[in-house]
């Protein structure tokens, strides 16, 4: 098992275009919406009974996109949050204080557009919510964080991975996937210690995901030791790529390092095996799928990906999860389903760590959780970042994508 590169913090990316909100001084003041309360996935399970009906409810909020091209991914995430409370609620609740309570939620759509995001922030924090789980994207995410902040609200992301969101300063931001710098930098450990590429050529798509990908991945690469002969971009959309990548071709690099989506990867994958480049063509979480191996064809062979989870379905408690999901919603659980189940049980146990339902107390007692989660171990360093994020490396043979390793 490959350990990861430790490197001394590196200076916080540009802001997404980060706006002020203001926080509501009444629960009426600012609300552009009604809170949705989804009662058809917020459902109420008879295994809640068991705890005592006098007991307090304390509510956690999920903010996901609930409609749109993104709702697949929301409901799921809504879901396996819902599938932590109904467990943590028929255990008998949360014993703090000398007393108990129950959970409950509150989803909230932010359709996955980061301007909503900031909006639902300030209607979850009029609700007095306790902590929220929260929000799918890292735009949205980061315009959120800044409502919690001044709120004083927990906030835990299950998905955002820019390395921005944690780097804001914020005592209320944690996140429980690992962030898109040391996906790349485990690439390069990947790329150096174990396929043995002594050069590397590293492009990005000019985005900023593909950017910090490939920043990461060639400052790991060089501490390695590894050459880092080529360092450029292919903007989307750019015109004769098989000639810039002539020039890639020219400087014999061992292998090839991509940060950009699945579309622009088989164009790239295309071009190289055209031009005769037999090395590995490594790829970030954004092409990390069998869809460009079905796009690319014959140029997919020797592809490798990684991807930040650790394969919940190899986890025994990950598989137990998924069992438990599937009885409970019917359906097969979603990328990012077993994320948002350990959100809240970090929240949970915050929650009997801080002895307190206030929210400053949870914010507080969230640097200090330490559990097993389906996921993996679940616990934030200082800046709320999950410590030892795993990711895990997939490589394609030109039919498939087969699992490699964890690294943590």
């Amino acid at each position: 098992m490959l350990t990861c590169l430790r490197r001394p913090a590196q200076a916080a990316e540009l802001p997404l275009g980060l706006k002020s909100f203001q926080l509501p001084m009444h629960h009426s003041t600012h609300r552009r919406h009604g809170p949705t309360l989804l009662a058809a996935l917020l459902l109420s399970v008879a295994s809640s009974t068991a705890v005592a009906q006098s007991a307090a409810v304390v509510h956690i909020g999920v903010a996901m996109p609930l409609s749109g091209p993104l709702e697949p991914l929301g409901t799921g995430v809504l879901r396996g949050a819902q599938l932590a409370v109904d467990e943590i609620n028929a255990a008998g609740g949360i014993k703090a204080g000398g007393g108990s309570f129950r959970l409950a939620l509150v989803g909230i759509d932010d359709r996955g557009d980061a301007n909503d995001a900031a909006q639902v922030a300030i209607q979850l924090a009029s609700q007095r919510v306790v902590a929220v789980v929260g929000h799918l994207s890292s735009a949205s995410s980061t315009q959120a964080a800044l409502v919690y902040a001044e709120a004083g609200i927990a906030q835990v992301s299950p998905s955002s991975s820019h390395p921005f969101l944690t780097r804001m300063g914020y005592e209320t931001v944690n996140r429980v996937v690992g962030n898109d710098r040391r996906q790349g930098e485990i690439m390069a450990l990947y790329a150096v210690k174990k396929l043995k590429s002594a050069s590397v050529a590293v492009i990005t798509d000019d985005s900023e995901y593909g950017d910090v990908l490939v920043r990461a991945f060639a400052n790991a690469a060089d501490l390695l030791g590894a050459r880092v002969v080529f360092n450029g971009a292919i903007p989307q959309g750019s015109a004769n790529v098989a000639a810039a990548l002539a020039t890639v071709k020219a400087v014999g690099p061992d292998a090839v390092y991509f940060g950009g989506m699945t579309e622009q990867a088989v164009e790239i994958a295309v071009a190289l095996r055209g031009l005769g480049f037999k090395g590995p063509l490594l790829l970030g979480d954004g092409a990390c799928e069998e869809a460009f191996i079905a796009a690319a064809a014959g140029s997919a062979a020797n592809m490798h990906c990684t991807v930040g989870e650790p394969g919940v379905e190899r986890l025994p408690q990950g598989r137990a999860f998924a069992a438990r999901y599937r009885k409970r919603f019917g359906v097969e659980p979603t990328v990012y389903a077993p994320y948002a189940y350990d959100a809240v049980q970090a929240i949970a146990q915050a929650l009997r760590v801080a002895g307190d339902t206030e929210p400053q107390a949870v914010v507080e007692a969230l640097r200090a959780v330490n559990l097993q989660g389906v996921t993996g171990p679940i616990a934030f360093d200082r800046r709320g970042d999950l410590v030892d994020a795993p990711f895990s490396v997939f490589r394609t043979d030109g039919k498939r994508l087969r699992f490699v390793e964890t690294i943590r």
